[in-house]
Formats: C-alpha cells, structure tokens, sequence
C-alpha cells in the first residue's frame, strides 16, 4: 500500500509529540510506501555505524518536505512544508541521483521507517525515484553525448576500420590457439566479433539511409 507523506502526518495534528511521531512510524507497515516530494539540503555517505541502526542504504539525503493542498488533493488539513526527511538511497542508485544538488526538488517513495529524535527527521528507505518526463531525459542524455560524452568518435572508428578489424581478428585468433595464449584469442573474438559485427551493423544503416535519401530524390524529380 502506499500512502502520501504528507496527508499521514496530518494525523499527528499540530502539537505532535516524540511519542506520538514513534507511534505513527509503528504504525505503518515496514512493507507499505510513502510518496513524497523533498527538497534537497545535504548529501552524504552513510557511515557503517549509522547503517546498523539505520534503514539500508549507503547514500543519506537529507532535506525538507515540499507540501501544499492542490485541487486534486483538497484534503490536507494543514501544509506540513519543512518537516525534516532522511532518505537512505543504495549505492546502485548512484547514477540516478548524481545530478541531484541543494535546492533541488524531488519526488521518491520510500519505506518508513523511523523517527529520528536526535536530529528530529523522518527517516524513510528509498524504493523509487521518479525521474524527469521521458522528452526532458532524452534531451539532457543527448547534450551529454555530444559533449561530454561522444560516443559517436568509437563508432565512427569502428565504421572505418571494420574490414581491418576483422581478418586482423581472425588470425589473432588463430595465433592465439596454437600458441595456446588465452589473451590473444580473447582479443581476436574482441576485433572479429565484437568490432566486426557492430562495424557491419552502422555500415548497414548508414547504406539504408542513404539509399532511402536517393529513393525519395529520384521520386521527387
């Protein structure tokens, strides 16, 4: 089940206790999601000591709920903005927050899983992180391999040397069997099928553009 952050702590009301907030956390099943949305204030790993008591995860986000009554969710009975979150993200995750800074605000679901009276955060287990809209992704990981990181300089090697590749690959191959050398034939597989293969492929593609291009010229004339 998942419930939304922000209406369950509306049940503690304005004057909530250490007792009250401990009592809540318990109530929630360990197996349920809460959803939410936080805006960013510290990133930090998290120490092994921390993690024995803590929920599981070796990144800890901490930051401060975003929340306000919307028209789709007219129930709120007050806006709880500013109550304090530790989000513990595991290390697999890393890719998906790395672009994450202060400031920033995100949406994530997570298991809840205490309160932390010493620092006075909820502390949740992250389960998801919603990403930005599919247009928006597409566009920044464009920008990314354009600039930082082009991709399209190893593919424009392979397309260029692809019939190289391959004989070279062959009698690596060959050399490295009856020389009995497990590196050199590794390589050989590497140049022949791995080089070979994804080289034909673009040159495939490359020949299929071109020749729909010529097809709808000679059709336009």
């Amino acid at each position: 089940m998942d419930h939304d952050l922000a209406e369950l702590l509306d049940l503690l009301g304005s004057r909530a206790t250490l007792k009250d907030r401990m009592a809540l956390t318990e109530l929630v099943p360990k197996e349920d999601t809460c959803t939410f949305t936080f805006a960013i204030k510290k990133i930090n790993s998290a120490s092994p000591s921390l993690k024995e008591e803590k929920p599981k995860g070796d990144i800890l986000v901490s930051g401060r709920l975003v929340d306000s009554p919307t028209a789709s969710n007219p129930g709120h009975l007050r806006n709880r903005s500013n109550q304090k979150i530790e989000l513990f993200i595991p290390r697999q995750w890393e890719s998906k927050i790395e672009d994450w800074a202060e400031g920033y605000e995100v949406k994530c679901s997570g298991h809840l899983h205490g309160w932390n009276a010493t620092t006075r955060h909820y502390q949740l287990q992250a389960s998801k992180i919603y990403g930005d809209p599919l247009g928006l992704t597409i566009l920044i990981w464009a920008f990314k391999i354009i600039f930082f990181y082009p991709i399209w300089i190893p593919c424009w090697l392979i397309y260029k040397t692809v019939y190289v590749a391959i004989p070279t690959g062959l009698v690596l191959l060959v050399v490295g069997e009856w020389q009995d050398n497990g590196d050199l034939s590794r390589w050989g597989l590497v140049l022949s099928f791995g080089v070979g293969i994804a080289g034909l492929m673009l040159r495939f593609y490359v020949w299929a553009i071109n020749a729909k291009w010529q097809a709808e010229d000679l059709m336009s004339e």
